[in-house]
């Protein structure tokens, strides 16, 4: 009768090895249903992926109105920004964009030729036209950070008399 009365660890170890037992039955039993699902399928040609069920039609997103800037105005009014840019920073550019409705922007955008986002709001747009203000900044300015070689005197100093330089030719390889 001792043998009928188990100690915690005991009973413990014994329910452990139950929920083994029942965990390997089902994986056997996932395995068997699945193969049976796959030879069904392929017996009957039926799709791998079951059909989904009926869902509700999607609701489109409204459309922007048409922008009330054309094409030249857009650009002309991207010619303000870059010195807007230098004078004013970021903030300045951002203010005078605030005027403009997310159409204007989308516009200015297109004729950048910048990546349109594919969910066009006021914050991403305005990125893209801060970046290109930005890049036609950098541009415009020209800083040669390095001395001419003229200046250094590196320049090659066989010159013809036309004023072109000797170009050496190369040897033809014997072999």
């Amino acid at each position: 009768m001792s043998e009928d009365f188990r100690t915690p660890s005991e009973e413990l170890q014994h329910l452990l090895g139950q929920i083994g037992d029942v965990k390997a039955a089902l994986r056997e039993i996932a395995g068997r249903l699945s193969r049976i699902e796959q030879h069904v399928k392929r017996a009957f040609r039926l799709p791998k992926s079951p059909p989904r069920g009926p869902t509700s039609p999607r609701q489109p997103r409204p459309a922007l109105p048409p922008p009330t800037l054309s094409s030249s105005d857009a650009l002309k009014l991207f010619d303000e920004l870059p010195p807007l840019l230098e004078s004013h920073w970021r903030e300045g550019v951002e203010r005078r964009l605030e005027g403009l409705d997310i159409p204007d922007l989308k516009l200015i955008v297109q004729e950048l030729g910048a990546p349109l986002p594919s969910k066009p709001s006021r914050k991403a747009l305005t990125a893209a036209i801060l970046g290109r203000a930005n890049e036609r900044l950098l541009l415009s300015r020209n800083r040669n950070i390095t001395a001419p070689r003229s200046a250094t005197g590196d320049a090659p100093k066989s010159a013809d008399a036309d004023g072109t330089t000797e170009v050496p030719r190369r040897r033809p390889t014997s072999g």
